[in-house]
């Protein structure tokens, strides 16, 4: 072998190191701690589910937005679907496939709440977990198994293709994998997520940003069934993580360090504390006392409490029902 050819293959190889040290770094960071700007309240119940897949009721799905990204967002003041995870899509004239663009900055992370540190999930091979789009499409089959036990999978099992025959299947226990394969949502590479639909609907833009359809972490749920939900557990995309989650007692959250900055959105709030009071006269009591920054307001105390602190009391209407 001739020097120059030597020559030429120690560049390559000094080159194939330069571009392996150059490669994606696994992030790591550490939640705040000290004096947080931190946000006390009291809820008169536990925390249903964190599972994106599983979450049906206000309280859940309030902790679920803010530890998951989802496809889009609703504009808190217009109501238009704006970007989330998708930084845009495309619809074909027939209006049965959608195509959206991911982006592949959004870390996938762990909290330890023991050590305090915030790390990057990473694959067996050491590669760091970004979200990608077949992370959404693990999550929207997972959504059209009628085992995982969805309660809003009724609603988009109708207007995703394949997404019924699984959900309404006749025996459960023994859906044909062909059957789940059949599925409308693809992911030709990490940023581009298919989803095809049976017939055209024009309202399906506004289900994106559902909670149901959300991406999740295959690997944590395999590993720990059940239990990936847990503080210590639980493996998460959004702009906080949980730090506690003591069960019919308190919950704490805390800001995600390693979130992408353009999506820490624009608030201050560090940590979240949540103690669970069921007793809404307590709730109040505790208000007026400082010891927490909001409360619902009994029935009985409104109209004096309206007279007292109206500069401090906001009346949001909602349609909603309860039992």
């Amino acid at each position: 072998m001739s020097k120059k050819l030597l020559a030429i293959v120690s560049v390559l190889i000094l080159g194939s190191m330069i571009l392996s040290a150059c490669g994606p770094r696994v992030q790591e960071g550490t939640v705040a701690t000290g004096d947080l700007v931190t946000l006390r309240g009291t809820s008169t119940t536990d925390i249903p589910t964190l599972d994106p897949q599983l979450g049906e009721d206000v309280v859940s799905i309030n902790y679920i937005e803010n530890l998951f990204v989802h496809l889009t967002n609703y504009d808190l003041v217009t109501a238009d679907i704006v970007p989330e995870a998708a930084t845009a899509w495309e619809v074909s004239d027939d209006g049965l496939t959608y195509t959206f663009t991911i982006r592949t900055d959004i870390p996938w992370v762990n909290h330890n709440p023991e050590t305090g540190e915030v790390k990057q999930e990473v694959d067996a091979e050491g590669n760091p977990r970004f979200v990608t789009a077949n992370d959404f499409v693990y999550g929207m089959k997972r959504a059209c198994n009628p085992n995982t036990g969805s309660y809003y999978s009724g609603i988009i099992a109708v207007v995703i293709k394949g997404c019924e025959d699984v959900y309404q299947y006749e025996d459960p226990e023994n859906i044909p994998q062909d059957l789940i394969d059949a599925i409308g949502v693809s992911a030709p590479d990490d940023e581009t997520l298919v989803v095809e639909l049976p017939a055209a609907a024009a309202y399906f833009m506004s289900m994106t940003p559902m909670w149901t359809i959300a991406a999740t972490p295959q690997w944590a749920i395999e590993a720990h069934g059940e239990e990936w939900i847990e503080a210590g557990n639980i493996v998460t995309n959004g702009r906080y993580v949980l730090n506690n989650w003591e069960h019919g007692v308190s919950r704490i959250v805390l800001r995600n360090p390693l979130m992408p900055e353009d999506m820490q959105g624009v608030g201050n709030i560090e940590k979240i504390e949540t103690n669970v009071v069921p007793d809404v006269a307590t709730q109040y009591s505790l208000w007026l006392n400082n010891e927490i920054e909001q409360s619902a307001i009994p029935d009985g105390e409104l109209e004096a409490h309206l007279a007292a602190f109206a500069d401090e009391t906001i009346q949001v209407p909602d349609l909603a029902v309860f039992y």
